[in-house]
């Protein structure tokens, strides 16, 4: 009989969908649940943009690479920073989601172009594949994520043209621009000095407020960490005096000739061919400077890699061992100090400890903390003169203030009894006013530039007076008298720096739009927060 029924065509779906459903739906079920199991933040899913799941790995991979590339511009950065981080992280995965659907690509050859030219993995102008493996062994990347995380930024680089190259400057732009910039506001200044405070400040103050002025500022008074650290390093002025760096003729002989051929009809007043050359040389000087550089960075790192000691690396690198403090921690400057970015790397390093090889504008360096010197709280009676004197400046500064305030209300009051300015003025006897014309981004004398005061001053109807501004140099009020139109005879030698800076706002602003529009429509939803 059973064969019978196998022999039935619709038995025998009858049973296959039988067979369905005892064997295969329960592991659509099984899978469908294993899915929406899948847990979210670490380890899991970090969010989702676009609808789609974007994978924990995928997501540490964008953030670390994020922080690599902050961290090798401005160096080592503190927890705070870590919510920044993580906007940079998700910002790059929704640009690539729709640079995909752009369908932008970077192709091997773009690819392998870009890594040949890094300077780090050339010598002479060469490519050399040792180094490139070198500096992966040194991040712990493979040559696969690397070059994924590269091909990545010029994707980024693609899209971000795509977006902007469509933003364009129109000549009423530029003209706009300019008379904006360059026109001018003539006005009455008001000028309030703490100096001319001072000996009524100083006539009040007691010794009592001094003494509960200094326990007030114990924090401030406190003399911060100082550091004494010890250093390597070559200076680009160094290596450049050190490696006698020439440039032979041969070099310079093609560019030059180009230099000297001139189109038909182009204009025979050109730079002189020893200034032409004198440049060419000066370039192809500092691009092997550049290259060396780089050639010693890496060099540094494969002593530290293999734990030598700053003495070891030293006396093996031929290095002058340089000493620099005490210096207070934070401080980033001064006529012994080494480079600003060398003290930024010992900030927080215990004694003892090397840096990572630091690469700064001005060279490569090594660098350890030798000694820390904790900070220190001076007694009363020797902070007593600079307490004093800081005391005496807040008293003369919000003497200052309140003189302004009081004014400022009682020509706004006379103003409105019907009286003019000049009137309201001579009511309240010799004031501290002088003539002044400046433009919108301008210095106003005496006072230097603070722009929010050129922008509260044009921002206000001529005859009246704007609110009281405070600047380092006192407090002022300004009441604007005419406004002057721009120049014009100056238009046509700054139009086109205008028109670039110009297209260079607008491109920012554009972007900057964009970018707002697509992480909306990206509906980002982070799971970062959630716990572990």
């Amino acid at each position: 009989m059973f064969k019978r029924l196998i022999r039935s065509h619709a038995v025998r779906r009858r049973v296959s969908w039988a067979i369905a459903a005892v064997l295969i739906l329960p592991l659509v079920i099984f899978f469908h649940v294993t899915g929406q199991g899948t847990r979210e933040g670490p380890g899991g899913v970090a969010g989702k943009i676009f609808g789609k799941t974007v994978p924990w790995e995928r997501f540490q991979e964008q953030y670390q690479w994020s922080r690599t590339q902050v961290e090798r511009q401005i160096g080592k950065l503190p927890d705070e920073w870590e919510p920044l981080l993580y906007d940079l992280a998700w910002e790059r995965l929704i640009q690539l989601e729709e640079a995909r659907r752009r369908r932008l690509r970077v192709d091997d050859a773009e690819l392998a172009m870009f890594i040949r030219q890094i300077p780090a993995f050339q010598e002479e102008g060469r490519f050399l594949p040792e180094r490139y493996h070198r500096y992966l062994s040194a991040t712990s990347l493979s040559p696969q994520t690397f070059e994924q995380l590269l091909r990545s930024d010029l994707l980024l680089e693609k899209l971000t043209n795509a977006v902007t190259e469509a933003v364009t400057v129109s000549d009423e732009e530029v003209r706009a621009a300019y008379a904006d910039q360059h026109a001018q506001l003539r006005a009455t200044l008001i000028l309030f000095e703490p100096a001319a405070y001072a000996a009524r400040a100083a006539a009040d103050l007691t010794e009592d407020e001094v003494r509960a002025a200094y326990q007030a500022s114990l924090e401030e008074l406190l003399s911060p960490e100082q550091i004494v650290i010890q250093y390597v390093g070559r200076s680009r002025d160094e290596m450049m005096a050190q490696a006698q760096v020439q440039v032979n003729e041969e070099e310079l002989e093609r560019p030059a000739q180009n230099g000297r051929e001139q189109p038909e009809g182009a204009d025979t007043a050109t730079t002189p061919q020893d200034d032409v050359e004198g440049s060419l040389r000066q370039e192809l000087v500092n691009e092997r400077i550049r290259k060396r550089l780089a050639a010693f960075r890496l060099d540094l790192e494969e002593d530290v890699e293999a734990g030598r000691s700053l003495e070891e690396i030293a006396a093996a690198r031929s290095l002058s061992l340089r000493s620099a403090g005490p210096l207070p921690v934070g401080s980033r400057g001064g006529a012994e100090a080494p480079d600003p970015q060398v003290l930024e790397a010992t900030e927080y390093l215990p004694e003892g400890q090397l840096t990572e090889v630091i690469q700064t504008d001005s060279g490569v360096y090594l660098a350890r903390v030798t000694r820390r010197i904790p900070p220190r709280l001076p007694p009363f009676d020797e902070a007593r003169e600079t307490v004093q004197e800081q005391r005496l400046q807040e008293r003369a500064r919000a003497a200052a203030n309140t003189h302004a305030e009081a004014l400022a209300a009682s020509l706004s009051a006379r103003r409105t009894a019907g009286l003019r300015f000049e009137e309201a003025a001579l009511a309240l006897g010799p004031l501290p006013v002088r003539p002044v014309t400046f433009t919108r981004t301008g210095p106003i004398e005496p006072i230097g530039t603070f722009p929010s005061v050129n922008e509260a001053a044009f921002a206000t109807p001529l005859g009246e007076l704007t609110a009281v501004l405070e600047t380092p140099h006192g407090f002022v009020i300004l009441r604007p008298e005419e406004r002057l139109p721009a120049d014009e005879a100056q238009f046509a030698a700054t139009q086109d720096a205008l028109r670039q800076a110009t297209l260079t706002q607008k491109q920012s602003l554009h972007l900057e739009e964009w970018r707002g529009d697509l992480r909306n429509r990206a509906k980002l939803q982070s799971f970062l927060d959630l716990p572990s």
